[in-house]
């Protein structure tokens, strides 16, 4: 498990609890999802984002808030 802090990590074990399939740090260089939920075929079926590092190192508020529901999409 590879999270960037505990409330990530604790929703993340809030998650498996529950039987989700649990993933951290789920994307490509520059840009990561926090949480992701996969089905049994591995495919995504949602992201949770939690302000983590990620949102806090970015250089503006165009890439934090106004780039993030693309990169989701």
């Amino acid at each position: 498990m590879v999270t960037d802090n505990d409330f990530e990590e604790s929703v993340g074990n809030f998650l498996l609890k529950l039987g989700y399939k649990v993933r951290y740090q789920v994307g490509s260089i520059g840009y990561f999802i926090d949480i992701v939920i996969d089905d049994d075929n591995g495919r995504h079926l949602l992201g949770i984002e939690c302000d983590g590092a990620q949102y806090h190192s970015s250089k503006s508020a165009r890439d934090r808030d106004k780039l993030r529901q693309a990169q989701l999409e």
